[in-house]
């Protein structure tokens, strides 16, 4: 028996501290039909995509692919096929890789519930999620315990899950109150000196709040996944960011 280890206790491995961390947005995915039509080298800010690729102003969102490489990151303009973005990509990336088209902005109208997702898709090794950081802006008002962000208390709420065979669900959010009382650590931002944005920052420390992280596993396939199900629109931000790490594989 190990010094320190009472009887009948098991000694369990911890996941590697160099493992590469990762951080996405939740996303809305409005076309995932999308791919490279010529090689992507580390550095790059102009990325070449197949036609039809329905990107059409600066400020949509970019996922490009390929096995266990991931990049996310902002458009900042279209010219034909070819799409300047704002993050030099930090991988190579083949001719045919895979590439999305969406919109990590949740400020949207959810009577018809809009899903912001993170799909592992064609990614061979599993991802542990340990925080999630929600962020809320409004202009109006101060936000308060009884409002989301600073709207009055939603009808639907936001609900937030991880889906495979079985939901299991993470919290429906209803009020920024909720926030704390599944765990989340919520923060009320005045609005600074200079004008600007009253704020409502939500950290999630998943492991400390469920004892375990959440393993998203493309084998199963598992979904991260944010819904949106009120009118969200008159708030000025709402977004959902993910942040762990790459596992030791299977």
């Amino acid at each position: 028996m190990k010094p320190g280890f009472r009887k009948n206790e098991i000694d369990v491995a911890i996941q590697d501290q160099h493992t590469p961390p990762f951080q996405y947005y939740l996303m809305r995915e409005d076309k995932t039909d999308i791919t490279l039509t010529s090689p992507v080298s580390k550095g790059d800010t102009v990325i070449s995509v197949s036609a039809s690729h329905g990107f059409t102003a600066g400020g949509e969102y970019m996922v490009i692919m390929e096995g266990d490489a991931y990049i996310q990151t902002k458009v900042i303009s279209i010219s034909t096929n070819d799409i300047t973005i704002q993050a030099a990509v930090g991988n190579a990336f083949s001719t045919g890789a895979s590439v999305l088209r969406g919109s990590i902005e949740m400020n949207v109208n959810g009577g018809t519930p809009v899903d912001f997702v993170f799909n592992m898709r064609q990614g061979l090794t599993p991802i542990d999620i340990q925080y999630a950081n929600i962020t809320i802006w409004n202009n109006a008002a101060a936000g308060d315990d009884g409002k989301f962000g600073d709207l009055g208390t939603l009808t639907n709420g936001l609900r937030v899950l991880k889906e495979n065979l079985i939901d299991q669900g993470l919290g429906t959010y209803r009020t920024n109150s909720d926030f704390r009382e599944f765990g989340g650590e919520v923060t009320y931002n005045p609005r600074s000196g200079g004008g600007g944005n009253f704020g409502v920052d939500t950290t999630f420390d998943i492991k400390k709040a469920y004892g375990v992280v959440i393993r998203i596993d493309p084998k199963v396939p598992d979904i991260f996944k944010g819904t949106v199900r009120d009118d969200l629109q008159t708030l000025d931000r709402v977004r959902i960011s993910i942040m762990g790490q790459y596992t030791l594989g299977e």
